[in-house]
């Protein structure tokens, strides 16, 4: 199967990007996140008109928060359990 998904153009963001350079949709962006190792995602616009897409060069870190770690052990605790 063929990835038909459009390779994302670089774009430099001066002051604002709002607008779609391709289409000129004006009303902001999507965004994807494209996982590059287990903590870091780079971050992509996308055009929720015409679905072109524009790579920032932004980076983000994921990191669990306490909260979900803590539910996440409840959760396997409960299953691990026997009635």
């Amino acid at each position: 199967m063929e990835n038909k998904t459009p390779k994302p153009v670089s774009v430099k963001i001066e002051k604002e990007l709002h607008v779609c350079p391709q289409c000129g949709y004006d009303d902001g962006f999507h965004t994807s996140f494209v996982r590059l190792t287990k903590e870091t995602c780079k971050i992509i616009l996308i055009c929720p008109s015409c679905h072109a897409r524009y790579d920032p060069d932004w980076k983000v870190e994921i990191h669990s928060s306490p909260q979900r770690e803590r539910r996440t052990q409840r959760k396997g605790n409960i299953k691990g359990k026997s009635s």
